[in-house]
C-alpha cells in the first residue's frame, strides 16, 4: 500500500520524501514497502501498515534473495537498514537480511534458523545499534539449543554496514565478520560493562541478572556452562553452589528441581554412566570385562550402548544428550550430565576404575547366585563347576582391592 487514508475522505503519500524498497516473502511476491529518510527525517525507516498479506513482525527485508542463494546456509547477517543489505550484496556478500524497522522478533529467529545454524547480529556502531543489540540477545535467549549459534558483530562508532563495506571493501568487513563475539563472550562483556562486581553487592546484582536471563535458555548444558563462567567471573569455583542458585532462581525449573536431584539415588550403574557422560575420554580406561546373558542389574545395557557409542568416535556430551533428545532417557541423562560426584579432579579416573572393578563384582555374586541355585536344582556339569571355581576365584581377587 502507498497511498493511505485515515477517514476515506484524505489521502496521503505515506512514502512522500523517502526511498522506496520492495519488501517480498519467501515466494517472491512484492506483500509491503519500506521507505527510508532522505532527510533523516524520524522515523528512519517506514513500513506498509500492518495487513492480511504484511506483518513486519514476520517479514525480513532480502530473505527472499538470500535463500535463492543457497537452501542452506553456513551463516546469515541481520542489520538495521536496507540499504546495509544492498550495499553488501554489491560486494558480494549475500546472507544479509534487515528487519523492518524494529527490534528482532521471535517469528524472525525461527525462520532464520529455518536456513541456517548461525545468525550474526550487526547493528549500527551507536548507541541504538548497541541497545539492540542487547535486546537481540535477550530475545534470541529461548531459541538457544544445541546446533544453534548467535554472534554479535559490533562496529566501530559512528559506522554502519554500508558505509563500513565501502570505507574498508569486502576483504576487511568479512575479518570483522570472523571476529564476531560468541553468545557467551558477548553476555559477560555487557553485564560486566553495565554492573560493579569489586564488591559483594555487585557481585550479588551480576548473579541474579545473569541467571535470571540464563534460566530462559532451553540447552541445558551451555546453561551450565554459563554458570560455571559466571563463576569464573566472580572468583566463586564451586559450581554446585551456583548451580544450586539457578534452581532457587528458577520457580518453573526448567532445569531440573531440587526434589529430582537430591532423590536421585546413587548406584554403582548409575555413577558409572554419569561420568561417563561427563567425560567421555574415559573410555580409554575401561578394561574388558564378561557379561552375562544371565545378568539383569538395572542399567547395564544402558552402560553397554553408551560404551559403544563413545566407542566408535571422538564424541561430546552434547552430542551424546543430543542422540537421545525426544526420548524417555532425555531428563534422566540430563540429570547424570551435571551430577555433582564432589570428588577432585585428578581422582576422578582412580574413582571410575574403582566402579568398574564394583561392577564386575557385582557381575559375578549376580552369575554365581545363579550358578548355585543351579547346582541344587539340577546340578551343573563339568563345564560350569569349572566356571563356578574360577569366579569363586575372581571374586577373591577383586575383593581385596575393596
Amino acid at each position: 500500500m502507498l497511498i493511505y487514508s485515515k477517514n476515506n475522505n484524505n489521502y496521503y503519500d505515506i512514502f512522500y520524501n523517502r526511498i522506496i524498497f520492495p519488501i517480498k516473502n519467501l515466494q517472491g511476491q512484492i506483500i509491503g514497502f519500506g521507505g527510508r529518510s532522505l532527510e533523516n527525517k524520524e522515523p528512519k525507516y517506514l513500513n506498509s501498515p500492518d495487513n492480511i498479506f504484511f506483518h513486519k513482525r514476520n517479514e525480513l527485508y532480502g530473505l527472499y534473495e538470500v535463500k535463492k542463494e543457497s537452501i542452506l546456509l553456513e551463516k546469515i547477517l541481520v542489520v538495521e537498514g536496507y540499504t546495509d543489505v544492498i550495499s553488501l550484496f554489491q560486494f558480494n556478500i549475500k546472507y544479509v537480511v534487515a528487519i523492518l524497522g524494529i527490534s528482532i522478533t521471535n517469528e524472525h529467529i525461527k525462520k532464520l534458523f529455518q536456513i541456517t545454524n548461525q545468525i550474526i547480529y550487526c547493528y549500527d556502531g551507536d548507541n541504538a545499534g548497541r541497545k539492540a543489540n542487547w535486546n537481540s540477545l535477550k530475545i534470541s535467549l529461548s531459541h538457544m539449543v544445541c546446533g544453534k549459534q548467535i554472534k554479535f558483530l559490533l562496529l566501530p562508532d559512528g559506522e554502519d554496514p554500508d558505509s563500513l563495506i565501502k570505507k574498508k571493501g569486502k576483504i576487511i568487513f568479512e575479518q570483522h565478520i570472523n571476529k564476531s563475539l560468541s553468545f557467551s563472550d558477548f553476555f559477560f562483556k555487557i553485564l560486566i560493562s553495565k554492573i560493579n562486581i569489586k564488591n559483594c553487592e555487585g557481585k550479588a546484582k551480576f548473579i541474579n541478572l545473569a541467571l535470571s536471563l540464563i534460566h530462559n535458555i532451553p540447552d541445558y548444558i551451555f546453561q551450565i556452562n554459563l554458570i560455571k563462567k559466571i563463576g569464573e567471573k566472580i572468583g566463586i569455583l564451586n559450581f554446585f553452589e551456583i548451580y544450586k542458585l539457578i534452581l532457587q532462581k528458577n520457580n518453573k525449573k526448567k532445569i531440573l528441581n531440587n526434589n529430582y536431584l537430591n532423590n536421585f539415588k546413587k548406584t554403582t550403574i548409575r555413577m558409572l554412566i554419569s561420568l561417563l557422560l561427563q567425560k567421555p575420554k574415559l573410555i580409554k580406561i575401561i578394561p574388558e570385562f564378561k557379561l552375562f546373558k544371565t545378568s539383569n542389574i538395572n542399567g547395564l545395557k544402558f552402560f553397554i550402548e553408551l560404551i559403544h557409542i563413545c566407542n566408535k568416535k571422538k564424541i561430546t556430551t552434547v552430542q551424546i544428550l543430543e542422540k537421545y533428545r525426544g526420548t524417555k532417557l532425555k531428563k534422566p541423562l540430563e540429570t547424570l550430565a551435571i551430577w555433582n560426584h564432589m570428588i577432585p579432579e585428578e581422582e576422578i579416573e582412580k574413582f571410575f576404575i574403582h566402579l568398574i572393578n564394583k561392577l564386575k563384582m557385582h557381575l559375578l555374586e549376580e552369575r554365581q547366585e545363579y550358578l548355585i541355585f543351579l547346582e541344587r536344582k539340577e546340578g551343573l556339569n563339568i563345564e560350569k563347576r569349572r566356571e563356578l571355581w574360577l569366579i569363586n576365584k575372581n571374586l577373591a581377587k577383586i575383593k581385596t582391592k575393596f
